[in-house]
């Protein structure tokens, strides 16, 4: 995987000028302005993910240190880059810790203390530093970080979670242009033709007549 993604990285440029030759002429700024708007989405995330890595590495580091476990900054430093893939990174941080805490055994509430430390920032990651710096990098609300995060897990388990918040980038993206290009449609901007109108104004008076027709049946029988 990482010599795939290391000749994909060298011929990025190349292959997108390929793909570029490709796409109609008419069609050509339409496709450049969506592909620049996800790019610079998928920027975002790279550094909004970037930067919430750094913010738990120190929660971690400071918990864990607050804790009195040996190592706290290199085992919060590592538990904080790795907290980008959903479970593996808090899994191998928890473990580092707890097994730190039980080498340095000091009483069963010092291991209690460091599991409670390790939970705390992983709820704090989950409700707060996820959704509001990964998601506002890419233009994304906290709620509907949440949701995104919610819908793929369940659709697509462990990648969906992996890759929720990118993907619910693209899809806000071209649900976004799609909505622009219907808006500014002909089909939505036309007026109602006179024939619409006088069909749906009969309509009305059909359907009036004939809740005044049902109306009097009740009012003879009371």
């Amino acid at each position: 995987m990482p010599v795939f993604s290391l000749y994909l990285l060298i011929d990025f440029d190349r292959n997108v000028e390929r793909t570029r030759k490709l796409i109609p002429r008419r069609w050509g700024p339409f496709v450049g302005s969506v592909a620049h708007e996800i790019h610079r989405a998928l920027g975002g995330y790279v550094r909004g993910q970037l930067t919430a890595c750094l913010v738990l590495s120190l929660l971690y580091s400071a918990g864990l240190m607050m804790a009195g476990v040996r190592l706290a900054a290199p085992i919060g430093f590592i538990t904080g880059m790795l907290a980008f893939v959903p479970y593996i990174g808090f899994g191998i941080g928890l473990s580092m810790a707890v097994g730190m805490a039980i080498l340095g055994w000091q009483g069963t509430n010092h291991v209690v203390a460091v599991v409670a430390v390790m939970l705390l920032v992983q709820a704090l990651d989950g409700m707060i530093i996820t959704p509001r710096i990964v998601g506002r990098s890419v233009g994304l609300r906290p709620i509907e970080v949440l949701l995104t995060m919610m819908a793929a897990a369940t659709l697509f388990g462990f990648l969906g979670v992996l890759l929720a918040v990118p993907l619910g980038a693209v899809v806000k993206i071209l649900v976004g242009r799609a909505t622009t290009i219907y808006l500014e449609s002909d089909f939505y901007l036309r007026p109602p033709d006179v024939e619409d109108l006088e069909m749906s104004s009969q309509s009305m008076a059909e359907l009036s007549e004939i809740k005044k027709g049902s109306a009097l049946p009740s009012r003879t029988r009371s």
